[in-house]
């Protein structure tokens, strides 16, 4: 294993631990619903499939590198695309969600 397919797998594992966050999430949705606060409880679980979404998604380009799909090196190219379009876009969808549970 060289060093570009190291970076591939440590890329794929801190996306599998995005989806700790989102178990969290969800189960801070059940718990706002059980205590009546749908609005809220709408918003983590939201945010819940936001995280578990782009968790799935940001794992493909690695998962592509390791398996030979594509080359490691254009694997680490797509994996710092897709992370920067990942920040990019869930910037405006979260500040659209806590304005949907707040107002």
């Amino acid at each position: 294993m060289d060093g570009l397919d190291l970076l591939l797998v440590v890329v794929l594992v801190l996306d599998a631990l995005q989806l700790a966050p989102a178990l969290a999430a969800a189960a801070q949705g059940r718990r706002r619903r059980s205590r009546g606060e749908h609005r809220l409880a709408a918003y983590s679980f939201r945010h819940a499939g936001l995280l578990a979404a782009w968790a799935t998604v940001l794992a493909i380009p690695p998962a592509l590198g390791l398996a030979g799909a594509v080359g490691a090196g254009n694997a680490i190219v797509l994996v710092v695309l897709a992370e920067l379009a990942a920040l990019l876009a869930a910037r405006p969808v979260l500040v659209r969600l806590h304005r949907a549970a707040t107002t």
